[in-house]
């Protein structure tokens, strides 16, 4: 016959508590789609810059013009500097809505995880994406244990 205390003290069965899901992973996962999509924007911006753009921007900027003469640059390879830029801006934009998804989902905490620091390294196409990035990264660290 056990006692009391057997029963409550079982070792054999281990105790599984469920884990509790809260908003974090969705916030995260959220946010870093908006941050692909401002970068998106942006990148696409830099893509589609005609020469008369390219132009104005040099017109308006002594500082370029000096750089540009120094480094014996035309406009045509400023625009190609500005479209490989912003093809590169949207490569990377697309593994930042990959890992937004994974986060939705909470699957592969490590990729939702790097796809955020990646939005964090986009604040060098647009502020405000880089910043925004910081949120998901923070979110996605604090839920580790909610991802599969």
């Amino acid at each position: 016959m056990e006692s009391d205390n057997e029963q409550d003290f079982n070792l054999a069965e281990p105790i599984l508590e469920p884990i509790q899901k809260t908003m974090k992973p969705t916030l995260a996962g959220i946010l870093l789609i908006v941050v692909a999509i401002f970068t998106i924007l942006i990148s696409a911006t830099l893509v589609t810059i005609d020469e008369s753009t390219v132009d104005e921007i040099i017109e308006g900027n002594p500082q370029i013009q000096e750089l540009m003469s120094d480094a014996n640059l035309k406009n045509q390879d400023l625009m190609e500097i500005y479209s490989t830029c912003g093809t590169i801006g949207i490569v990377i934009s697309i593994f930042i809505i990959l890992s937004g998804v994974l986060a939705l989902k909470r699957r592969l905490w490590g990729i939702a995880l790097v796809g955020a620091i990646v939005g964090i390294a986009t604040f060098l196409i647009t502020i405000i994406s880089g910043l925004l990035a910081i949120i998901p990264l923070v979110l996605l660290i604090f839920s580790r244990k909610e991802f599969n």
